[in-house]
C-alpha cells in the first residue's frame, strides 16, 4: 500500500513539473509584474566572474554568492531554466520536510502544491533575484538538519546567508534548535562552520587589502541601518504591515489612491501619464488561501505551546515566526517568498494534526483546486496580480 502511494506521489510531481515547465517556456505572460533588480545582479555577477571585480565595488549591500551564481548561469546561457528548476527544487524540499515531520503524504503534497502554484513564489523565480537562491539553500539547510546531517546543514546554511541576509532568521532558528537538542558546543560548531563558509564567498575582496572584508561589512551595516533601520517603531509598523499584507494585500487589499503629475518608475510598476495628471488606483490581488495563513499560524503557535508532544508544529512554528522577520524590511514581493514555505508547511501540518484522514484529503483537494485555479486565472489575465487603474 505504501509503495502504491509513493508511486502516485511521484507521478503527480512529475506531471505538475512538466506541465508547469512547458507552460513557463511557452507563455510569456504580461499579467505579472516585472522586477528590474535582476539587471544589477546580472551585471555585477558577470563582472565578478569575467573581470574579477571585488564584491565591495559592485552591489556591496548584498553578500556575493547569489550574484556569482547568477553571473555564471547568465554567461553560459541557462539562467532562466536554472531558476525554473530552482523553483521546482524548493517546492520538492517543502514536500520532503513535511513528510519527514508528519509521515503524511497528503499533508506534504498540500504544502508543496500550494507553494508551487503561489503566484508570488512563481513570479519571483521568473527573474534572477537573490531571494530564490536564499530560499532554496535555507530550505535545504532545514531539511539536512532534520535528517541529522548537521555538518552538511551548516555548510548549506553558510551558502544561504552568503546568497542573501533574508536567510539569516531561519538559520538562527536552526542554531537555537541545535543548542536546545544537542547542547551549546554543537550549536557553536554549527555556527562557526556556517560563518567560515559565508566569509569564503568574500575572498575576492582581498584584492583591495587585508581588511577589505571587514570594510565591506561595515558598508553593509551602514546601508542596512539607512535602508531599513532598526527600532521599536519600525518593528511595530512592520508587524502591522504583516497583518495587512498577509491577510489582504494579495486579494483585494491595500488600496492605494493618489494623484500624480509625472511618470514615475516604482517597484513593480511604471506609471504612464495621461494628460497633465493621473489618478492611480493600485489594488493588490492574488490567492484567497492567504486569508488562512496568519490565523492558522496563531492557532498552531497556541497548540505547540500547550501540547508538549507537538514537536513537528513546534519546529515549523519556530521557523515561521523567524522567517516573518523579513516582512519588517518592507512590503516588497520577494520578501514574502522567504516566509511562504514555512507558512504553508505549518498550515498543512496543523490540518494533518486536527482533521481526520478523509477530511484532510477533501480539504487538500479544495485548497489545491483553489490555488491552481487562481494561478491559471492570473496567468491568463482574468484575475489581476495587481490591478492598476489610471484616469
Amino acid at each position: 500500500m505504501i509503495t502504491i502511494v509513493k508511486q502516485k506521489i511521484k507521478i503527480i510531481f512529475i506531471f505538475f513539473f512538466f506541465a508547469f515547465f512547458t507552460l513557463s517556456l511557452i507563455i510569456k505572460t504580461r499579467n505579472f509584474p516585472s522586477y528590474r533588480d535582476e539587471e544589477v545582479y546580472i551585471n555585477c555577477g558577470v563582472s565578478y566572474i569575467l573581470n574579477a571585480t571585488p564584491p565591495l565595488l559592485c552591489n556591496f549591500e548584498h553578500p556575493p554568492l547569489g550574484k556569482y551564481i547568477i553571473g555564471f548561469a547568465e554567461i553560459y546561457g541557462f539562467s532562466r531554466i536554472f531558476y525554473l528548476l530552482l523553483y521546482y527544487a524548493s517546492t520538492l524540499i517543502v514536500f520532503l520536510v513535511v513528510l519527514k515531520l508528519t509521515s503524511s503524504y497528503v499533508a506534504s503534497l498540500l504544502a508543496s502544491l500550494l507553494l508551487y502554484f503561489d503566484t508570488i513564489f512563481y513570479n519571483t523565480h521568473r527573474y534572477l533575484l537573490l531571494d530564490p537562491l536564499a530560499v532554496f539553500f535555507t530550505l535545504l539547510a532545514v531539511y539536512t538538519y532534520l535528517t541529522r546531517h548537521y555538518y552538511i546543514s551548516a555548510v548549506v546554511a553558510g551558502l544561504a546567508v552568503a546568497s542573501k541576509f533574508s536567510s539569516l532568521p531561519v538559520i538562527l532558528a536552526i542554531f537555537l534548535l541545535t543548542w536546545r537538542s544537542s547542547g551549546f558546543k554543537r550549536a557553536v560548531v554549527y555556527a562557526v562552520i556556517a560563518l567560515l563558509v559565508y566569509l569564503l564567498t568574500f575572498t575576492s575582496d582581498l584584492q583591495l587589502g587585508w581588511d577589505a572584508i571587514i570594510r565591506h561589512h561595515v558598508e553593509i551595516y551602514r546601508y542596512l541601518s539607512w535602508r531599513h533601520g532598526f527600532s521599536i517603531p519600525i518593528a511595530v509598523n512592520g508587524f502591522l504591515k504583516l497583518i495587512v499584507k498577509l491577510e489582504l494585500w494579495r486579494y483585494i487589499g491595500e488600496v492605494q489612491v493618489y494623484v500624480d503629475t509625472v511618470a514615475r518608475s516604482v517597484v513593480n510598476q511604471t506609471f504612464i501619464p495621461i494628460g497633465k495628471s493621473l489618478l492611480v488606483i493600485n489594488i493588490g490581488a492574488g490567492s484567497i488561501v492567504w486569508y488562512a495563513l496568519l490565523p492558522l499560524l496563531l492557532y498552531a503557535t497556541y497548540r505547540a505551546l500547550v501540547k508538549p508532544g507537538e514537536i513537528a508544529l513546534q519546529v515549523l512554528v519556530l521557523f515561521s515566526w523567524f522567517s516573518l522577520v523579513n516582512i519588517l524590511a518592507g512590503p516588497i514581493d520577494w520578501y514574502y517568498v522567504n516566509c511562504l514555505p514555512y507558512l504553508y508547511m505549518t498550515m498543512s501540518t496543523l490540518l494533518q494534526r486536527t482533521l481526520s484522514v478523509n477530511t484532510l484529503k477533501t480539504t487538500t483537494w479544495i485548497l489545491v483546486t483553489i490555488g491552481v485555479g487562481i494561478y491559471y486565472l492570473v496567468v491568463l489575465g482574468l484575475i489581476p496580480f495587481r490591478l492598476i487603474v489610471l484616469y
